[in-house]
């Protein structure tokens, strides 16, 4: 039988957290979320830093620079998209992130229509 010549635990700090402690607990999201589904900062809210978790300020000011998809966030948070969306879903509900909504089937019929009226006007149809 062979002996174990390596250290019992690693000596080294170790910056990934059991993900039950990046979400506070939480095992499910609030909201329903696709990967592709978009979020965007509030441009009023001021969230205390205090409360947020370093995850959820990095998810935060990354929407603030643009709206993000979920899959955006989590591959820059490097966390899974499920606790990506917990994260996520807590933020909506302080009110930091709101859910950036595709334009409507209305807006689309509209911006459809200007675009055929620019077309018609640069190559008078």
């Amino acid at each position: 039988m062979g002996s174990f010549t390596g250290p019992t635990w690693s000596e080294e700090p170790t910056a990934r957290l059991r993900l039950y402690a990046v979400t506070g607990g939480r095992t499910e999201p609030s909201h329903r979320m696709r990967l592709a589904t978009l979020v965007k900062a509030t441009p009023s809210t001021v969230v205390v830093a205090e409360v947020l978790s370093q995850e959820a300020e990095q998810a935060l000011a990354l929407c603030r620079q643009r709206p993000c998809s979920v899959a955006e966030v989590a591959g820059t948070l490097g966390l899974s998209a499920h606790v990506t969306k917990i994260i996520l879903s807590e933020l909506i509900e302080s009110g930091a992130l709101t859910l950036a909504l595709p334009p409507t089937e209305a807006s689309a019929i509209e911006m459809t229509e200007v675009l055929l009226a620019r077309l018609k006007k640069k190559f008078a149809m």
